[in-house]
């Protein structure tokens, strides 16, 4: 019974533990970020992805390296899960990804089929 309860009071403080190490990371997804999709076409293939919040909303815009900036629409930012689209040349592109270790890592559904990106924050 003792290990018992020892097992249950040492789950429930890694437990208490894990937790704001989960919204801290949440927090450091505001900011800029350097993102990669190698079998994209050339002018998507990199840029940044530029986090933020407007009005209690989270917000992303992408900015690819020709300098042309768009707004992505149906931000969705959940624990560690990333998911929004955005309209490239009349075609919706939604990406879905996760934020962990410091870095994004998800895929790209688009005309091309689907692509993976990586972002690494910047400083």
């Amino acid at each position: 019974m003792k290990k018992l309860l020892m097992f249950v009071l040492f789950a429930f403080c890694a437990t208490l533990i894990s937790h704001p190490i989960s919204a801290s990371e949440k927090d450091n997804l505001n900011g800029t970020w350097a993102y990669k999709v190698t079998s994209a076409p050339y002018e998507y293939s990199q840029g940044k992805l530029i986090f933020g919040e407007t009005n209690g909303m989270k917000t992303v815009t992408i900015k690819f390296t020709s300098g042309v900036e768009l707004k992505a629409q149906n931000v969705k930012i959940e624990k560690e899960t990333i998911s929004f689209s955005v309209l490239i040349e009349g075609n919706y592109v939604k990406f879905t990804g996760k934020l962990a270790e410091g870095k994004i890592t998800g895929k790209v559904d688009s005309p091309e089929g689907l692509l993976e990106l990586t972002a690494e924050k910047q400083q």
